[in-house]
């Protein structure tokens, strides 16, 4: 039997176990639906709650005293005594602040020396829903209130939305300081005439990125 050349390729792909390569699915190009269906189910925890009454806590900072420094998306500091649950507001006034969706007042973290100088550093969202930003900021703590407040650090991209902010704060030993931020969102929110989030990759902006201060 004469076979043509197609027919001779699938022949001896089929002797020597070989199959043809897969045909790439198409890719999807706006949100993706799941449900909770789609999460393994997680075991091996107990859960205790040691507070209540508070609005959407984001971040907690232990004070050298055992007590408990608390944000609360909605822009409030909070104070717990140790060995307490009384919840006790912290007052502090935050330049431009905005919160909206999955942004507001977010990560929360003690300076090194904080013993010496009561700094401490917070991240928050600053404008509105068309137009926002994560930035960093730092002020002094004084039992009662921060005092003294300065935003050391913006994104140099201001997007819309309230989706994907950020943000955590992490102290390296030599005194630097990393700060993540969000990639500012999914579909269909854009930015620079594509998605917002593909400028993760992009190096000449602040979306998406572990930055060292």
């Amino acid at each position: 039997m004469k076979m043509d050349t197609k027919t001779w390729l699938v022949a001896a792909g089929v002797a020597f176990g070989c199959t043809s390569p897969p045909i790439a699915a198409a890719q999807p190009t706006g949100p993706v639906e799941w449900t909770t269906r789609d999460l393994p189910q997680a075991n091996g925890y107990e859960r205790e709650e040691v507070l209540d009454g508070l609005d959407h806590p984001w971040a907690v900072a232990w004070l050298p005293s055992g007590d408990m420094l608390i944000t609360e998306r909605s822009g409030a500091f909070k104070r717990v005594k140790k060995g307490t649950v009384r919840l006790r507001s912290v007052e502090a006034e935050l330049p431009d602040f905005f919160a909206a969706g999955q942004g507001g007042l977010m990560d929360l973290s003690l300076h090194p020396s904080f013993a010496e100088n009561n700094l401490v550093y917070f991240t928050y969202e600053q404008g509105s829903n068309r137009k926002n930003r994560t930035v960093l900021a730092r002020g002094t703590y004084n039992g009662g209130s921060i005092d003294d407040i300065d935003v050391i650090f913006e994104v140099g991209q201001w997007k819309a939305g309230g989706q994907h902010f950020g943000s955590r704060i992490v102290w390296l030993p030599d005194g630097t300081l990393l700060l993540s931020i969000g990639d500012g969102g999914n579909p269909p929110v854009r930015y620079d005439g594509d998605w917002i989030r593909k400028q993760a990759q992009n190096t000449d902006t602040h979306l998406g990125k572990v930055l060292r201060l």
